[in-house]
């Protein structure tokens, strides 16, 4: 079985490498997962048990447009929201935000490449309802610095791993958190 999947992943990757597209523009969607970050609330059930927000880590989804400059380098601009949240019967807390951000790629080979570039988070806000309504604390946007891998099993899948260096201030008391995190994302391109 071990053999079958070894040759299931050689045959995506040359498939992924002989199918490289060249078009002007791509329209690409995401869905990820990040971890990191300062905890921002502890949140305690009925149970004994607790769950922390953290200022990094959540779910992330996102979609934009990627163009190719030549054969060497692209360009991809998105618009995502990232949220980290707990739910109970009795209330939830969220840290929610909305990126845009913008990346530079460059080629390690077909299949594998590499992007840097900028993340704008606007509007972070850490929010509960029901027996946390009393949480809301808003952070001032801000701007952190990406870096990641990304492999395209084919011309319209691929998986990225990044890294995220950010800081988050709440005007209110300017105490300021960090929002570093590590993220396992997928992009389909159409």
């Amino acid at each position: 079985m071990t053999k079958f999947f070894a040759l299931a992943l050689l045959t995506l990757s040359a498939v992924a490498q002989a199918q490289t597209r060249y078009r002007p523009v791509d329209f690409v969607a995401g869905i990820g997962v990040t971890a990191g970050g300062s905890t921002l609330t502890t949140v305690q059930y009925a149970d004994g048990s607790s769950q922390d927000i953290s200022a990094g880590s959540g779910l992330m989804f996102y979609a934009g447009v990627e163009t190719g400059i030549g054969e060497f380098a692209s360009l991809q601009a998105t618009l995502g929201y990232h949220v980290d949240t707990t739910h109970a019967s009795n209330g939830d807390v969220r840290f929610s935000r909305y990126p845009i951000e913008l990346l530079a790629y460059v080629p390690v080979n077909p299949a594998l490449r590499v992007g840097v570039g900028a993340r704008f988070v606007n509007n972070p806000r850490l929010q509960g309802s029901g027996v946390a309504s009393n949480v809301d604390v808003k952070f001032d946007s801000t701007v952190g610095f990406v870096v990641e891998g990304e492999y395209r099993f084919t011309p319209w899948v691929g998986v990225k791993l990044r890294a995220v260096s950010e800081r988050f201030t709440a005007p209110a008391t300017n105490e300021s958190v960090s929002g570093d995190h590590i993220g396992l994302l997928c992009n389909f391109y159409f």
